[in-house]
């Protein structure tokens, strides 16, 4: 979204949480591949302590847009869905939709404010836990048996926008026509 900005350019501002790895790892990628699809991009880390989402106003947040006054932000990419929650509700009650906001992970909470479209909620990222999950368990199985595991570190993931939000159920993206369940169950014999 934000390498598809107007003109090129963009103010981009990046969350980590320290409490999980998997944020780092994740923000990393995103502004290494802006980076090379932005260069005139500006992107500015940013921390979010877990111990916000405990208080009221999400207070690093309006801290952050305090310092970024309207007309001044582009996009905010949340550490995952749980902290872009308050984030986009803050937004909302300073008046505040100038600006785009992301997530990962689906949270159906906020793929629902993603699918209204009337504020900052712009998308997220969704990965296929429940396809995952039987995979983990084919995985554990087959090592057990003394097969070979299968490549699993790229499973199908999806950007949940206002055009898609609708297809992710219950908080979970399933890849279409893919069955997963009845393959592994084949699989198995069972």
């Amino acid at each position: 979204m934000a390498a598809n900005a107007e003109g090129g350019k963009a103010k981009i501002v990046a969350y980590d949480d320290k409490s999980f790895p998997i944020v780092a790892a994740r923000r990393k990628n995103m502004t290494d591949e802006l980076a090379r699809l932005c260069p005139d991009c500006e992107v500015e880390n940013a921390d979010f302590p877990t111990s916000d989402l405990q208080k009221a106003g999400a207070p690093t947040f309006t801290g952050m847009l305090a310092s970024n006054p309207a007309g001044q932000l582009d996009f905010v990419a949340g550490p995952y869905d749980p902290a872009s929650i308050p984030f986009a509700k803050a937004a909302q009650q300073q008046g505040r939709d100038d600006f785009k906001l992301t997530g990962y992970d689906a949270s159906p909470d906020f793929v629902k404010l993603i699918a209204d479209g009337s504020g900052v909620a712009a998308a997220t990222t969704a990965a296929p836990f429940p396809y995952a999950s039987w995979g983990a368990m084919d995985q554990v199985a087959r090592i057990k048996a003394g097969k070979q595991p299968w490549e699993s570190t790229e499973l199908p993931v999806a950007l949940v926008t206002k055009d898609n939000a609708a297809q992710v159920t219950d908080g979970f993206f399933a890849p279409a026509d893919f069955d997963y369940e009845a393959m592994f169950k084949e699989q198995w014999g069972r």
